[in-house]
């Protein structure tokens, strides 16, 4: 008499000796096109899901307190303001009803490039090297800025005009005050000082934006 178990072995080597005879039913083209095309469809859904969890949890963890920053990343570098030891300096002056014109010459003369940037400034001493800070008007026409960089060699130019100087100082240190720090003499100009042609009145000295350009 066979066992429960006996009819499950004979059950069991019948199937599996059957299996090899079935062949798999065939798949008709319209239906596997079908198939790829929703295959394809959740993958670019499973895609779009990563991307939302990934962002999600990276935005999470910047405002967990002690974790790390992630900073975007910096190229290139900035050239540094040219000092006053980079910077020889030197006028040529002309005169111009009643004031004087001219155009100020800024070559960078160290092995290093470097920058001109910001309003030109300038400052004026007597023949002792004592800063004039009273009875003159310093002014940049137009009120603007022109930052340019300098090789070894190359020059900026700084034009101006100087009117109505009665201080009686004779003659007139010009210095420019480096945009990198410091004091350039300016050689050429402090010795043909313009006529005094109101009393009581500041001079004026108006300056115009670095350029590469004289005049």
């Amino acid at each position: 008499m066979s066992t429960m178990a006996d009819i499950e072995d004979r059950v069991r080597d019948l199937l599996e000796h059957r299996a090899g005879d079935v062949q798999p039913p065939s798949v008709p083209p319209a239906l596997m096109r079908r198939v790829r095309r929703r295959l394809a469809a959740y993958a670019a859904v499973a895609s779009i899901v990563v991307v939302v969890v990934v962002g999600g949890a990276t935005a999470a963890l910047r405002d967990v307190p002690g974790a790390p920053v992630v900073q975007p990343a910096v190229t290139g570098s900035s050239v540094s303001a040219c000092a006053a030891d980079q910077l020889a300096a030197s006028a040529t002056v002309e005169g111009a009803a009643g004031s004087r014109e001219g155009a100020i010459a800024l070559r960078n003369i160290s092995d290093i490039a470097c920058v001109v940037r910001g309003a030109p400034e300038v400052s004026l001493a007597d023949a002792d090297g004592a800063a004039l800070t009273s009875g003159i008007d310093f002014t940049t026409q137009p009120a603007t800025s022109n930052d340019i960089e300098l090789q070894t060699g190359d020059t900026a130019y700084v034009s101006f005009r100087w009117s109505n100087w009665c201080a009686g100082v004779d003659p007139i240190q010009w210095r420019l005050v480096a945009p990198g720090g410091g004091l350039v003499d300016v050689a050429g100009v402090g010795s043909d000082l313009p006529p005094c042609n109101g009393p009581g009145m500041p001079s004026t000295v108006e300056l115009r934006p670095y350029t590469t350009r004289a005049g």
